[in-house]
């Protein structure tokens, strides 16, 4: 097959065990299970997607390369295609933070057979690790990836208690300890980010009292920014 995966993908399926059985959720095309299988790393993967033509797509590709006991192709939204203790390690990737809280939470017992999830959040990765230190999961890995011109976060966490600060929310706390290269350039992506948010705020006459505290809000971050940016 020679299945071949983004930085973004690749980051994820370093962080996978030899031997874990992988649910991978919103797989689309599916290169990550694939990969997993050829490279022998996981001996049964799930692969989920609630839009039909993607999955059509790999359910044909699967059959023509004899891998059916292996990947268990699926249509269906979240985890509710998968039973509990069914895998070991739970993917969610290429969505928002909110959208993967509102999965998990929707498949309790599944979630609490697993033993890892890996969750690379697009948006809200602040309130996915709070998520996660309120339901009984600590994180145990954390990285940065540059994907086509675009950070990615990826995390790690396995089932456990985890003392949460608010830095460690906003940041990371692996990544705030482990402070890889990539760091800087990410943080003063969101800097960038957060200031174009602060000026369109900013422009709202008169101010409402909802633009106001979200102004006082954007600029706390950019002052959290700058001290961790100062650190490293």
């Amino acid at each position: 097959m020679d299945v071949k995966l983004s930085p973004r993908l690749g980051a994820i399926a370093q962080m996978i065990p030899a031997g874990a059985r992988v649910a991978d959720i919103g797989t689309d095309h599916g290169r990550l299970p694939l990969f997993l299988v050829e490279h022998g790393v996981s001996p049964f993967v799930i692969a989920s997607d609630r839009i039909k033509m993607p999955i059509a797509a790999l359910k044909s590709q699967v059959q023509s390369f004899g891998l059916e006991e292996q990947i268990s192709v699926r249509l269906g939204d979240g985890l509710t295609v998968a039973c509990p203790g069914e895998v070991d390690t739970i993917v969610l990737s290429g969505m928002g933070g909110m959208t993967m809280i509102e999965i998990l939470g929707r498949s309790p017992q599944v979630v609490a057979g697993a033993h890892q999830l890996i969750l690379q959040p697009q948006r809200s990765i602040p309130q996915v690790r709070q998520w996660l230190a309120v339901h009984g999961w600590r994180i145990i890995a954390e990285d940065i990836v540059l994907d086509e011109g675009r950070y990615y976060e990826v995390l790690s966490a396995e089932q456990g208690e985890m003392t949460l600060t608010e830095e460690g929310a906003l940041f990371g706390p692996i990544l705030l300890e482990k402070k890889p290269p990539l760091l800087r350039g990410y943080l003063s992506t969101r800097r960038e980010d957060a200031q174009r948010l602060l000026a369109r705020l900013e422009q709202e006459q008169p101010p409402t009292p909802l633009a106001i505290e979200k102004i006082k809000q954007v600029k706390g971050l950019i002052l959290r920014i700058d001290e961790v940016i100062a650190c490293l």
